[in-house]
């Protein structure tokens, strides 16, 4: 792998066990326990099909249409997973988001 920790020389973090602290208010455990990513992934997924060529933006306005409010790293953090998974791809393309800075474009892919 080809990351920050490489090129630094230094080993991986550990990889945690646990999606909260053991501290965490009794909700925020079950938040984290009942978390699905497989489950994110396909709704984020199911919006880039429906909506391709499409935009962050894009995708957070249809899942929170569909789905009930999300929080927006709950969204972007699933691009990263599915590109590796070969699901979808950026363009190369960029379209102006709410704020007018650029977003990537991406689509699903054919697998």
């Amino acid at each position: 792998m080809n990351d920050l920790f490489d090129r630094m020389g230094i080993d991986q973090p550990p990889i945690p066990k646990h999606l909260y602290r053991a501290n965490d208010p009794i909700t925020s455990i079950e938040a984290a326990e009942s978390f699905e990513p497989t489950k994110v992934q396909k709704m984020v997924l199911d919006a880039i099909k429906e909506l391709q060529p499409c935009i962050y933006i894009d995708v957070l306005d249809y899942c929170e249409n569909k789905y009930g409010r999300m929080s927006s790293s709950t969204i972007s953090s699933r691009f990263n997973e599915l590109e590796k998974k070969g699901l979808i791809e950026f363009t190369g393309e960029k379209l102006p988001g709410r704020s007018g800075r650029q977003q990537r474009v991406m689509i699903a892919t054919n697998v």
